[in-house]
């Protein structure tokens, strides 16, 4: 078996899925021939991956299994192969729609990373963490530029996690003394990282009873925690069950006005489905109860469960406003307007470190899954077969028209 590791064709992503030391591990463990295609923005050059014994080549036409990081071009596709990399095609964006046509029309199978998961449907390959730790450095910085308290430098792609703390210690007392009211949804490795920040900083962790209606905290900077059990409730009248609520979340409704009165700040880490309710609907937009001035959208739905989130940002403008009608205005243009943040290649910012971590769970988890006969881990992430939309994502079939 030949695995190759592809360039990547978004001019704003330098990660790699597999890093040169890892490569010459595969390739010495497992006896499979790992070839990268030659790429300028990788964060490994294309000499690092020499050195450790990787062959670097203009083409990767002869390897069976292709590792990318964000989606290719359409255009880029090498008929019948297989391929791994981030898709979103659950989420469908309309620029991914000519890349699923493209998928099915040159009999790719490709196997998505988000959905490899273990038999407690646990993810085990993801960059969130480091998401959430960029993620949340860019939403302090928004915070600082909206209220022209203070300024931080824009993430590049040679950050590290420690710059990142470095320079968020600079600003700490001034955002402690702010008494701004920060919700953090999600349970997961995102708000594990978000957290993680707020930690740093000092900011305190209240209950959900205590930030909804201890006004004791009133002029502290605080946040809270919720998942989806916080978030929703069985309309039918049932106790939340997260089963019911993963394979049945039409059943569900909202329950996210109490905290869109109390909250400054929105940081989202949930994953959003389809047929989920909204949090931060059209409605809770325009009330006049909705104290969200901020919104940090680290998990980048569109058309998800925060109606703000009306496109993808990127590193060099990463803020856009909304208005109460959501329409786009210019930044920091009104007060009343919610500034957000949705860069959807947060964890590019760390790239090194992003890259490093991945590339030790895909040896943990993918490679040794390629290595048998058949892989119901494999399986379930294959959203495409040669070229056949698999039952299991069966509503991109209509979407692919």
């Amino acid at each position: 078996m030949k695995a190759g590791i592809i360039r990547e064709t978004r001019k704003d992503e330098n990660r790699t899925p597999i890093t040169p030391a890892d490569a010459s591990r595969i390739q010495d463990l497992y006896g499979i021939e790992v070839v990268a295609q030659r790429s300028k923005n990788r964060v490994y050059s294309d000499s690092d991956y020499e050195s450790c014994g990787v062959r670097v080549a203009d083409s990767v036409e002869d390897c069976d299994v292709l590792f990318g990081v964000k989606e290719p071009s359409p255009d880029s596709l090498i008929k019948g192969k297989h391929y791994f990399f981030f898709g979103h095609m659950d989420q469908k964006p309309p620029y991914d729609k000519e890349l699923l046509k493209s998928c099915l029309r040159n009999k790719i199978t490709l196997t998505d990373y988000e959905y490899i998961v273990n038999s407690k449907g646990k993810r085990l390959v993801a960059f969130g963490y480091f998401a959430g730790i960029a993620g949340m450095y860019n939403v302090a910085r928004l915070i600082g530029e909206k209220l022209g308290v203070f300024d931080l430098p824009a993430l590049n792609y040679h950050f590290t996690k420690e710059r990142i703390f470095k320079e968020l210690q600079r600003v700490r007392r001034i955002i402690l003394d702010l008494g701004l009211h920060i919700l953090v949804t999600g349970k997961g490795n995102v708000s594990r990282g978000v957290e993680y920040v707020l930690c740093l900083l000092g900011i305190e962790e209240l209950s959900i009873s205590d930030y909804l209606y201890d006004e004791s905290y009133r002029f502290s900077s605080v946040y809270c925690n919720v998942g989806a059990r916080d978030l929703v409730f069985d309309t039918y009248g049932n106790y939340f069950d997260r089963e019911k609520f993963k394979t049945c979340p039409v059943a569900f409704s909202s329950k996210f006005f109490p905290f869109a009165a109390k909250t400054d700040v929105l940081v989202c880490g949930h994953t959003f489905s389809h047929d989920a309710p909204e949090y931060l609907d059209r409605r809770l937009v325009r009330s006049a109860q909705n104290r969200i001035r901020v919104v940090g959208d680290i998990t980048c739905d569109i058309g998800g469960s925060v109606a703000t989130t009306l496109r993808y940002s990127n590193h060099e403008k990463p803020f856009y406003d909304v208005d109460k009608e959501l329409h786009e205005q210019e930044l920091f243009s009104d007060r009343e307007n919610i500034s957000v943040m949705a860069v959807d290649t947060l964890p590019n910012a760390l790239s090194a470190e992003s890259s490093d971590w991945f590339s030790s769970v895909v040896c943990k988890y993918i490679i040794p899954e390629l290595m048998k006969q058949n892989s119901e881990v494999l399986d379930r992430a294959t959203q495409i077969k040669k070229g056949c939309v698999a039952d299991r994502f069966s509503f991109l079939k209509d979407w692919k028209l």
